[in-house]
């Protein structure tokens, strides 16, 4: 049977060589083949190849062929209505939908099923699958339905479906369901069927399926040939029938004895005969398995069969049996049609498998042995480096090849193998283990299934049927490998491809039955046909593969398993479970890319489940937007962790796809209204350069570049926004006062494709931004956003280039619209351009909201970045938008949507323009308004400026101060202010708003006043006015007047004074006392401007007269006393520090000589400096200080040390002692210490040595108010100067003797006065009379 040179022998050369040739009648000559209709879905090059296996005998004969080919030998054709060969099948030549595809296999979708199982899928049938006729069996208890699985569904018709009742059907519906196997077709060219029913052994024999369909019908009592296992045992049932013709039927038996059925008598004839094989073994000439007899005697024939197979015909009507047991033994067993028997062989193969899988998979010897279980086996294929069937009786080189899938527990589970077994005549050796690799799936053990092996021609891959899922495995050793260079290679090599395809749970997706097709002329792939309960049946096709290059190029990527989730798993109706792989939770970084990876690939319209040859532009952007959406929804829904830069770019490439699909939209709409007339989208494109859009190859036969474009350049959809003004500026340009038709209609394009992708891009982010993981950047939050900005580049949709160009857009589009003809009766082509120019009018609205969206991401996103260079580009990119969106507003209400505008500003918070137009809006109102008639009320409002008020009312509640500002600027702005102090129902709104401007202080305190009755805060204001704001003397005395009258008004209003009435209104006295120095200094320089003109010559006469000795030399004094005369020429109010510079710097003039008045300045300027000191306030931060008084206080004094010359006085001291103390005692330091004591309380003493020149000298001397005023080289002659004067003081000190004479001043001012003298520690000074 087994011949051991697998690729030279052939039947012929098996058969006995005298004998002569013959045809049986199962070889007879066979009828014409009728043509077979090519399906309009047949396409070549397909992934799931489909056909029926039909080989012509001459080539059987020709070739050596294995268990299969003999049944496809005997059994041909299997068609109802005559012999057909189909030719061979692309993808989808039989309807088939795919469900999943990769580089290894293909899952497909075979949708030919009666409308009977489609009722109730989930029916308990058995199906037997036979590729080799294209026909699938369904068995229930009572009948049985047959019909061919690879045609497409709309040739599935009730003539192509065959159902039919089994005779003797079990009377149990608990027992197990019937077994059926085709049979050889008849003459008539139709197959025959045989159902055995397992519990109690009835046979049921049709010659062919047609005459059991047409029984069935008829209820005729003759139900076919019947017939019933022998001797059938209690409780044993039939597990298995196989067909081994021409020898007959083999049933296995569940106590593991075997049938065999003989369908032809002696002569010929249909019938039934039934013989259990018994018997023992040939005798002597079996090799390595002589001296077995009796091997079914006795108790060993009980024994549980994993799997029988049919082997080789060596001879006419005869045919090997290959019996495998659950424990390992091997049986060869020769069958004949006339009910011959011989067991041939026997062997037990258990212990080198357990050898081979200790040796490759590191199981326990003990464990294999305790739990080692046969499951199936299958031959060898006869691929070169592969197992093929010998011929055990060539003792030199006959072998068995087979591939066994076993089962052996490891860690209390079961472990799969599938392990090559080679059976010669003298040993058993197992060298190939490959291990089934669950990817940690626990598969249960299922009493009703059993796992099933197919290694399908060419026998590099094989596919392990579990009830729940199927593994395909690779049993090439790697690549194309030749075994010499397998022994050659000492790297280790990566494990064979693998992989396990499992079902959804839920489903109760379950394999009620299963087949394989061989790769051969009919069939382009080796595949597996699976009937899946509750869903129907499906092909596993595996591919073939190139040499792997590595590792990688021998299992399934990450981006592999996300293209299936994404493409495949979205699926309504998909049995598949694609979300499980250790792929898919593999390194995050590698997810992520391949993620990144699938999104370019389908916006380039370069993925490999992408059509781009379709008819439909619309369906194929359609498809890919779904596929962008399916993989976000996988990405979020299992977690994977993205960056933030990768969600965000996911998001982009989404947006792109939704806004192409938009203009895609337009572009339909505009070919559809102009369809003699090019487009504006094709106008563009053609425009267009390479760099931004995809070439056109040529010799591709595509000339459609609008079409091209959809198709290629989703992923570089930034570069249509500015294109979109692209060929309008030109005409534009030489555009008149109006606007003619064909370019209104390309301006209305342009606005409508603009509209499309921003619209869109922003909707679809707004709409999806939480299903991409970046919901937290559409908080309220500022920054939160900005946050979230600052890692990513810039935006696509705003590109400063895009931000431009839109903005152009829309300035285009609001000056065309103002330059809209009149419309006219007799001219046509005035009327149309008018409609297309209202067209674009009221889409301007939509516009301005999609450039506000677009302007807000690109100022927030400048905004977020660390480069201070694109920083400053977003405050001027806000300044310039804030400007210019005030005069487009008011663009769009001159064009007649007034409302729009309004609704606009509002949106936008844009509260000055919101306050002229609304001010539009009621002068509007009141041009509308009817003629008021005299009976009519004149205190009533008409209903528009009701509404008019109610939607102010309405803007306080929505916007509060923002709109409050704006709206009571503009009415101190157009000189209404007095309308802010009338406006009672907004109080709230105008006192918060005028305390919150300082500018508007004078209104203010009236407004608390009259409107609050806060008399405290308007005494405060009113304070604040006179000391800061006040450029006028005389209303600063009112100011501070008032403000001591409100002062006093608080006291009343709470019903009695404070005891320290006169401190709190010293302040007050204090600036008046301010005021009265002033108007004393006016009076003093008074005669010199006698004839000024003007206040810039009284300035001039002013300087000529008292800035001649004290500030020569000294151009910075000079600049200090220049100012301090330019404010009391102007009487404007002046600070202390001012006022203490002019007096202590101007030079001392008598104008009225020998007359003294008691409040006459001259010759007390220090007098009154020291008084200014007193009274003067300082509300500056820098003022407030202590040091910041003493340093003045110092001045004052160095200053009125530095007026004499006290080396000349000191020279005179050596004269008389009168003359020396007239000298000292009429000197500006004398007069001025006397006219301090003069001025001093009883209380008050005079120090010895708080302002002494040594203690002065020794002082840092700087007036920071003055000097910061300056410019920064004044400040340094400020400083310069300063020093000099320090250094003619030390002077006056050494070479004047200045302390001994200040010395004799202060005692001589003591004696006259009877005001207590202190000691040296005593704090009170001379200078101290505050």
């Amino acid at each position: 049977m087994f011949s051991s040179n697998v690729t030279t022998h052939s039947i012929p050369a098996l058969r006995n060589p005298r004998r002569r040739q013959r045809n049986n009648s199962d070889e007879s000559v066979k009828p014409p083949k009728a043509k077979r209709q090519r399906s309009n879905f047949r396409q070549d090059g397909g992934e799931a190849a489909v056909a029926k296996h039909n080989v012509d005998e001459r080539q059987q004969q020709r070739e050596e062929p294995m268990p299969e080919e003999v049944i496809a030998n005997i059994l041909g054709d299997l068609a109802l209505r005559g012999p057909r060969k189909p030719e061979k099948r692309g993808d989808h030549a039989d309807g088939a939908i795919t469900l999943s595809s990769n580089d290894f296999y293909t899952v497909a979708h075979l949708p030919s099923l009666p409308d009977h199982i489609k009722e109730d899928p989930s029916a308990p049938l058995r199906y037997t699958i036979t590729s080799s006729n294209g026909y699938c069996l369904a068995l229930s208890q009572h009948e049985a339905i047959v019909w061919p699985y690879a045609i497409p569904p709309q040739s599935l018709t009730p003539s192509t479906v065959l159902k039919f009742s089994i005779p003797t059907p079990s009377k149990s519906p608990d027992d197990p369901l019937p077994l059926g196997t085709f049979i050889s077709k008849s003459a008539e060219g139709n197959p025959g069927l045989m159902v055995v029913v397992p519990s109690t052994g009835k046979i049921s024999l049709w010659e062919t399926v047609s005459t059991a369909a047409i029984l069935g019908l008829m209820k005729q009592r003759q139900n076919g040939i019947q017939g019933e296992i022998p001797g059938v045992l209690s409780g044993e049932v039939a597990t298995e029938i196989i067909n081994a013709e021409p020898s007959g039927i083999i049933i296995t038996l569940s106590t593991g004895r075997l049938a065999h059925v003989s369908i032809r008598d002696s002569q010929g004839k249909p019938g039934i005969s039934v013989q259990l094989l018994r018997g023992t073994s040939r005798g002597g000439g079996i090799g390595f398995l002589s001296g077995i007899r009796s091997v079914l005697s006795g108790s060993s024939w009980k024994r549980r069969v994993a799997a029988t197979k049919a082997g080789m015909s060596s001879q006419r009507g005869q045919r090997d049996i290959i019996i495998a047991t659950s424990a390992g033994e091997f049986e060869l067993w020769d069958i004949h049609w006339n009910n011959g028997s011989t067991l041939k062989s026997q062997v037990d193969a258990k212990q080198s498998i357990i050898n081979a899988l200790g040796s490759t998979s590191n199981i326990a010897e003990e464990e294999a042995q305790n739990t080692f279980e046969v499951l199936d086996f299958v031959f060898a294929s006869r691929h070169p480096i592969d197992y093929g069937p010998g011929n055990l009786d060539d003792a030199a080189t006959g072998a068995i090849l087979l591939w066994i899938l076993v089962a052996v527990s490891q860690n209390s589970s079961l472990t799969y193998f599938i392990v090559g077994l080679k059976i010669t005549h003298s040993e058993v050796t197992a060298d190939a283990v490959h291990p089934i690799n669950l990817r940690n799936h626990y598969v249960e053990p299922n009493s009703s299934w059993s796992p099933h092996l197919y290694v399908p021609k060419p026998g590099d891959s094989a596919f392990v049927i579990f009830d729940k899922g199927v593994v395909i495995s690779s049993l090439a050793p790697f690549g194309d490998l030749t075994p010499v260079q397998l022994l050659e290679n000492i790297n280790p090599l990566p494990p064979p491809f693998q992989d396990y395809i499992r079902f959804r749970e839920g489903n109760e997706y379950i394999v009620q039955g299963c087949g394989s097709e061989d790769c051969n002329d009919d069939y382009m792939y080796p595949s597996c046909v699976l009937m899946i309960r509750n869903f129907g049946l499906i092909r596993i096709s595996a591919l073939p593969r190139q040499s792997a290059n590595g590792v990688d190029g021998n299992k399934i990527t990450a981006k592999s398993r996300l293209e299936q989730a994404v493409f495949y798993g979205s699926m309504k109706v998909n049995p598949l479970d694609f979300v499980g792989y250790h792929e898919l939770r593999s390194d995050p970084t590698e997810l992520e890319h391949a993620a990144l990876q699938i999104s370019d690939e389908i916006l380039r319209c370069r993925s490999k489940f992408i059509s781009t040859t379709t008819p439909s532009i619309g369906q194929q952007l359609k498809m890919r937007a779904i596929a962008l959406h399916d993989l976000a929804v996988y990405l979020k829904r299992f977690h994977v962790h993205l960056s933030p830069l990768a969600r965000w770019e996911l998001l982009w490439g989404a947006e792109k796809m939704a806004a192409q699909r938009a203009i895609w939209r337009v572009q339909q709409g505009n070919e559809e209204n102009r369809p003699s007339k090019q487009t504006h989208l094709a106008l563009i494109l053609s425009k267009m350069g390479e760099n931004h859009r995809t070439k056109i190859e040529s010799g591709s036969g595509e000339s459609d570049v609008v079409r091209h474009w959809f198709i290629y350049d989703t992923w570089r959809m930034e570069y249509i926004i500015p294109w979109i003004l692209n060929g309008l500026r030109k005409d534009e340009s030489h555009m008149g006062r109006t606007v003619d038709r064909q370019f209104a209609e390309q301006v209305c394009e342009a606005c409508d494709l603009s509209l499309a992708a921003l619209e869109t891009a922003f909707q679809f982010r707004e709409d999806n931004a939480t299903l991409y993981g970046v919901g937290d950047e559409f908080a309220d939050d500022d920054a939160v956003i900005m946050a979230q900005y600052s890692d990513l580049p810039e935006f696509w949709t705003s590109k400063q280039i895009n931000y431009s160009e839109t903005e152009q857009l829309l300035d285009l589009e609001l000056n065309i619209c103002r330059r809209r003809p009149a419309a006219s009766g007799s001219d046509p082509s005035i009327t149309q351009t008018a409609k297309v120019l209202n067209t674009i009018r009221e889409n301007i609205p939509r516009q301005f909201r999609a450039f506000a969206s677009l302007h807000k991401e690109r100022t927030m996103w400048c905004a977020a970045q660390v480069d201070p260079q694109i920083q400053k580009n977003g405050r001027m990119l806000e300044k310039s938008h804030v400007e210019n969106r005030k005069p487009q507003l008011f663009k769009l209400a001159a064009i007649g949507l007034l409302e729009e505008s309004i609704t606009l500003a509002e949106n936008f918070r844009d509260m000055d323009a919101l306050v002229e137009l609304m001010v539009d809006l009621h002068e509007q109102i009141k041009e509308q308004r009817p003629p008021r008639r005299p009976e009519d009320d004149s205190s009533g409002l008409d209903e528009g400026t009701k509404s008019w008020k109610l939607r102010i009312d309405k803007y306080f509640e929505r916007f509060g101060e923002a709109w409050a500002d704006a709206f009571f600027t503009r009415h101190i702005n157009v000189g209404q202010p007095e309308t802010l102090l009338i406006m009672h129902e907004y109080q709230e709104y105008v006192t918060r708003f005028l305390r919150s401007h300082p500018a508007y202080s004078k209104l203010s305190w009236i407004n608390d006043i009259v409107g609050e009755h806060d008399y405290s805060t308007a005494c405060t204001t009113l304070k604040q006015i006179a000391v800061e704001q006040e450029s006028d003397l005389w209303s600063k005395r009112v100011e501070v007047a008032l403000a001591k009258l409100t002062r006093l008004a608080v006291f009343e209003a709470s019903g009695s004074l404070p005891s320290n009435l006169q401190t709190q209104l010293q302040p007050f006295d204090d600036l008046v006392q301010m005021c009265n120095i002033q108007d004393l200094t006016c009076e003093h320089i008074l005669p010199a401007l006698h004839g000024a003109i003007d206040e810039g010559a009284a300035l001039q006469l002013a300087m000529e007269q008292f800035a001649n000795h004290v500030v020569r030399g000294k151009p910075t004094h000079r600049e200090l006393l220049h100012r301090s005369f330019s404010k009391l020429v102007a009487r404007t109010p002046m600070g202390a520090e001012e006022l203490i510079n002019l007096l202590t710097l101007m030079d001392p003039v008598q104008f009225l000589e020998g007359v003294e008045f008691q409040d006459s300045l001259a010759g007390r300027e220090f007098f009154f400096a020291f008084t200014a000191l007193k009274a003067g306030t300082f509300p500056h931060p820098e003022q407030q200080g202590h040091e910041y008084r003493e340093a003045l206080q110092m001045l004052i004094w160095r200053r009125c040390m530095l007026r004499d010359n006290w080396e000349i006085i000191n020279r005179a001291g050596e004269k008389g002692d009168r003359e020396v103390e007239s000298n000292v005692f009429n000197t500006t330091l004398a007069e001025t210490v006397r006219q301090l004591a003069n001025g001093l309380d009883r209380n008050v003493c005079l120090s010895l040595q708080s302002y002494t020149p040594s203690r002065i000298l020794k002082s840092d001397i700087l007036p920071s108010w003055s000097h910061a005023t300056l410019a920064p080289d004044q400040q340094i002659s400020l400083v310069q100067e300063l020093d000099a004067e320090a250094d003619l003081l030390r002077t006056y000190i050494e070479k004047g003797r200045l302390d001994d004479w200040f010395s004799l001043i202060i005692n001589e001012t003591r004696g006259r006065h009877s005001t207590p003298v202190r000691e040296e520690n005593n704090t009170t000074s001379v200078g101290e009379i505050y």
